[in-house]
């Protein structure tokens, strides 16, 4: 795998940085890995590509400014956790933080978005949507039966690994500790509320 120039992911990154979660393929310090390029830049931070010196190991690392986003961050860290176990659902080797940031190590999934694939191809046949789909609704009813609502799910969201099965990533909106009375009360809520939040538009066919 050819990969551009890199450089120590912790020269750039003030403060100690220390183990929150260990995973067997992850080093315990953000100063472990070395950065290859950016992946992808949102409102949240940015994905980086890393590599693991001396393995032929490849992990994207999520960075995030912390701030006054510490418990939206502890909720997706604890999401990410419960949800290691899921084939369809991006998995999580460690997290780590130092005192402005916190540091997601998660598999690189070389396959790029469901997105950029639709983008590329222009459609997909019946099959291929049949596959995904039903990878999607594992993952789904996976985080369902754990009290997890991912709450966007979208073809950006949905990234394939090298063999082309999906991952549902990016659980920064996602909510846990769901029950049965509290998705019943929330339904509620949005059914009695719904009707003022529409543009009611009269079509003459």
């Amino acid at each position: 795998m050819g990969v551009p120039g890199s450089r120590g992911l912790g020269s750039n990154m003030r403060g100690p940085s220390t183990s929150v979660t260990s995973g067997s393929t992850a080093p315990n310090t953000i100063g472990g890995f070395v950065v290859h390029e950016v992946l992808g830049k949102g409102s949240f931070g940015k994905v980086m590509l890393a590599s693991v010196p001396g393995q032929n190991i490849y992990k994207a690392i999520k960075i995030i400014n912390i701030g006054n986003n510490a418990e939206a961050l502890e909720r997706e860290r604890r999401i990410l956790l419960a949800a290691r176990d899921c084939p369809f659902v991006s998995h999580l080797s460690a997290s780590l933080k130092s005192k402005r940031h916190m540091y997601f190590i998660l598999e690189y999934l070389s396959g790029g978005s469901l997105e950029s694939l639709i983008i590329q191809s222009g459609k997909l046949n019946i099959e291929l949507v049949r596959f995904y789909t039903a990878e999607l609704i594992c993952g789904i009813q996976f985080l369902h039966g754990h009290g997890i609502a991912h709450r966007d799910i979208k073809p950006a969201n949905i990234m394939l690994d090298e063999d082309g099965h999906i991952r549902i990533i990016d659980l920064g909106l996602a909510q846990d500790g769901l029950t049965a009375s509290t998705k019943t009360a929330d339904r509620l809520e949005h059914t009695a509320t719904w009707p003022q939040r529409c543009t009611w538009i009269n079509l003459t066919l």
